[in-house]
Parts: C-alpha cells; sequence; structure tokens
C-alpha cells in the first residue's frame, strides 16, 4: 500500500508506489527519440530523458516490464516534479522522515544555475539537493593578477543515501565579464548519526585546510609541468565540437576565439618537426609525449570551454568539470609530464598571470 510523507519546501516522498509506464516520443523533429513517461500513483508524471536507463529499457522490452521493475520503489519530489527515486525490484537505503526534514533543514537545495552543471538524464534541472557550505577566499602564492579564488564547499544529500557528499569548487576570479572557470573535485561522504550541523562544520574546517595546502603546491607545479600531446587533442576536439553548435549559442567573439584558440595550440602545428606523425595520430604515444603547454594553461583552457562556451554533442560541461579534475590533481605524480624535454614551454603562451586564454588573445 502507497505510503505518502510530505516536508516543508513542497517535498514529498512515496513509499511503494503504484506505476504506469507510457511509450512516448521527444521533440525535435527528425531527431526524436522514444522516451518513457511514467505515471506515479494516477497522478505524478515525469518524462525521462531519451538517454536514461528507463527510457533505452524501451528498445527491447514493454512498458509493463518497465513499470513491473519500478513498482513498489520509493519515489521522492518536490511540488509534484520528480527529483530520484528507487525501483522497487531492489532493496534500497531510505532515510527516516525525521532525517529527511533534517537534510532539508540543515543543507537544503538550491535552483542556482551554475550548480546546475553536468548531464541529468533525470531531467531535473532545475533543482539539486546540495547547497553551499562555506565560501572562502583564497590567494596562490607566486601569482600577481590572477592569484584570487573562491574556494566553496557544498554539501549533497539524498534521501536514498546514508552519506553526505561534499563537493568542492574552484572559481578563479579574475574574469571580468562576470563568468568564472569551475572544477570540482575532493568529492568525499561524510557519514552523519546526530548532530548534524556540528558534523558538518568540522568537516567543512577539514577540507578547507586540506584543499588551501594542496592548491598552493599544485599550481605552483603546474606553471613548469608539460601537457602532453594527448591532453591538447582533447581540448581541441571539444572545441571543434562546440564550434558546430547552433551558431545563435555563441557570439561572433567567443567564435573567433574558440578558432584563434585552436590554431594557437595545434600540437601538430607547434611540434611537426619534432616528432613523428604517429605522435599526433596514436594516442597511446601522444599520452607520452609533452606538448608546448603547461599544465596550467591547459586547465585555464578547460575551465574557460566550460564556461564560456556552450555545450554541444559529445562535449558536456560535467565532462570538461572531469577533464579539469584530472588535471588539476591526478597528474601530480605523473613523471612523464616532468620529464626533460627539448620541448620548450611557450613562454608568452603560459602566462601565469593571465587566468584565461581569452585575456590573451
Amino acid at each position: 500500500m502507497t505510503d505518502s510523507t510530505n516536508f516543508s519546501h513542497g517535498f514529498q516522498l512515496i513509499r511503494n508506489g503504484d506505476v504506469e509506464i507510457i511509450r512516448d516520443m521527444s521533440s525535435g523533429g527528425e531527431k526524436a527519440k522514444e522516451v518513457a513517461t511514467m505515471i506515479i500513483d494516477g497522478q505524478y508524471e515525469h518524462t525521462f530523458h531519451p538517454d536514461s536507463r528507463v527510457s533505452r529499457a524501451l528498445a527491447d522490452t514493454s512498458e509493463a516490464n518497465i513499470a513491473q521493475r519500478i513498482q513498489g520503489g520509493s519515489f521522492f519530489l518536490q511540488n509534484g516534479k520528480l527529483i530520484s527515486f528507487k525501483d522497487g525490484n531492489r532493496k534500497h537505503f531510505v532515510h527516516t522522515d525525521d532525517s529527511i526534514q533534517a537534510l532539508i533543514d540543515t543543507i537544503g537545495y538550491t535552483t542556482e544555475k551554475e550548480h546546475m552543471r553536468g548531464f541529468n538524464r533525470l531531467n531535473t534541472r532545475e533543482l539539486r539537493l546540495q547547497d553551499v557550505w562555506s565560501d572562502v577566499e583564497m590567494e596562490i602564492p607566486g601569482y600577481q593578477t590572477g592569484n584570487e579564488f573562491n574556494s566553496q564547499l557544498s554539501f549533497s544529500w539524498s534521501p536514498f543515501e546514508a552519506h553526505v557528499s561534499s563537493v568542492f569548487r574552484l572559481i578563479r576570479l579574475i574574469c571580468t565579464n562576470g563568468m568564472t572557470g569551475t572544477t570540482n573535485f575532493l568529492n568525499t561522504s561524510i557519514p552523519l548519526v546526530n548532530r548534524w550541523e556540528e558534523h558538518l562544520d568540522i568537516a567543512s574546517k577539514q577540507i578547507q585546510n586540506k584543499v588551501t595546502s594542496m592548491m598552493e603546491s599544485r599550481f605552483n607545479q603546474m606553471v613548469h609541468q608539460h601537457a602532453t600531446v594527448r591532453d591538447v587533442q582533447r581540448v581541441m576536439d571539444h572545441i571543434t565540437k562546440r564550434a558546430q553548435v547552433d551558431d545563435n549559442m555563441h557570439s561572433e567573439k567567443v567564435m573567433n576565439m574558440m578558432i584563434n584558440t585552436a590554431q594557437m595550440i595545434d600540437p601538430q602545428t607547434h611540434l611537426g618537426d619534432k616528432y613523428l606523425s604517429s605522435a599526433f595520430e596514436d594516442g597511446r604515444v601522444a599520452d607520452r609525449l609533452p606538448s608546448h603547454i603547461s599544465m596550467h594553461t591547459l586547465w585555464n583552457l578547460i575551465t574557460e570551454l566550460s564556461s564560456h562556451t556552450a555545450e554541444g554533442e559529445g562535449t558536456s560541461n560535467f565532462a570538461l568539470d572531469r577533464f579539469a579534475n584530472e588535471v588539476l590533481f591526478d597528474r601530480i605524480q605523473d613523471d612523464t609530464l616532468g620529464m626533460a624535454s627539448e620541448v620548450e614551454l611557450d613562454s608568452n603562451f603560459n602566462n601565469v598571470e593571465a587566468a584565461l586564454m581569452y585575456h590573451q588573445l
């Protein structure tokens, strides 16, 4: 039997929900795809993204079979809109009603567009169960113009997750047009049993201290560290795909920025006299060879693309955030990037006083 609980801010949890699945088509004319629409308890309707697991299941199973799998599941909504759910045929964790209300009261949620980054297959871009807990300005020693950052620590939660997760965002403040390059890193799970606000404060301070120390060391290292040829090719691939997005999404100035940037970083143009053709045609070789730009410049390029240009097919902001995260932390111990090389870093192109490549064009 269905059990429904209402919370503050229009949130609602439905346990043991009754489900019906309807086969439909997405908008998009000739590019329309099959989508699944789910009706919960005969009154709440949700249409899944074409690439969601529920819509994709329509290709090889019936609506009735999909509904049977989800039947009796748990559904979390706000003002009648689905936020998250769990299938009924699988055991899953669900917080108590008191804990869910405490999470709403303590952490809350956000509807700010900058926190809606990333591809959401559930089609719930309007709201995220996450909010900024602390916002601290920091400076990276050794920089002049462009050394100021905001470090934002957010906590995210779910009625179906026992742990609260932390998301750290680094925002460079130099950009003069109000847009910023960001990256998410240091995502951790925080177990909470009681005294939620006190424990989150402690976790916040610990993470902030750790990040400040890591950032000072890492940025100074990145200035002198070569990005690989493959790294630069990956950025160029994103530029190419974003330049193909509908013309109305980019101004002429941004389009020129992308074209000029691609020409300036093309490794084959700058390193064609030093490497064999395999360096540019074989990804495995390109992954082991240093390019003419630094990891610091690479990070600037990735974050600028994410914040200044529109997403396109095969190039999401979520993918760029993951790439920036990889550059910032996953490469710290990579000996290849610090090896001696006859390839010199272009000192003008890698100006540490310029936050974004746009300012160098």
